[in-house]
């Protein structure tokens, strides 16, 4: 499987090294292959994002707005995709964690424990790559989620109610169409 991975990091050393610890362990794990699409600020991360990174990793401090604000304004939208923080501010660790992060990754990191980290991301990656994933259009927004994240959907005054974790979303669906993506 070929992980396709955002990297939102300004400084361009960072960016170079994040890249030597993914071709290293791709050298190390021949089943492992991967395309990163970098940006170096969060504006371009947020005018581009389409939902389709199977791992974000997200530096603390940009030119425009912090890795958190990125993430919250991810979550909007996309609720499934893996965010892991690698960044020298510890100040935002909790917060980091607000946006559901996988892991929260805090420099200076020595190579092997990087890997390390990473390694369980793209294991926990793996696993979930079985499951379904829905891709939903409301009204106002279009939201990614994995069937594990749906408790129920019902259909209450012609609107199909999807029920999750974090609230209910409301569109103008067929429930048929879910139960045949779901059976």
């Amino acid at each position: 499987m070929t992980y396709k991975i955002g990297l939102l990091e300004a400084d361009q050393e960072q960016v170079r090294w994040m890249e030597n610890v993914l071709n290293r362990y791709q050298q190390n794990c021949p089943e492992f292959a991967y395309t990163m699409q970098h940006y170096s600020c969060g504006r371009d991360l947020l005018a581009h994002y389409e939902q389709d990174f199977d791992l974000l990793i997200l530096g603390g401090e940009l030119p425009d707005m912090t890795g958190v604000e990125a993430a919250r304004r991810i979550r909007r939208t996309d609720r499934s995709g893996m965010i892991v923080f690698v960044t020298g501010q510890t100040q935002y660790t909790v917060e980091g964690y607000e946006v559901q992060a996988f892991d929260y990754i805090v420099k200076p990191v020595s190579y092997e424990r990087l890997l390390a980290r990473l390694e369980r991301a793209f294991r926990a990656l793996a696993r979930c790559s079985s499951g379904l994933v829905l891709n939903i259009r409301t009204r106002r927004e279009h939201l990614r989620l994995t069937s594990d994240m749906i408790d129920y959907i019902e259909i209450f005054n012609h609107d199909l109610l999807i029920h999750t974790d974090n609230g209910v979303i409301r569109q103008w669906d067929s429930l048929s169409k879910y139960e045949a993506l779901l059976e």
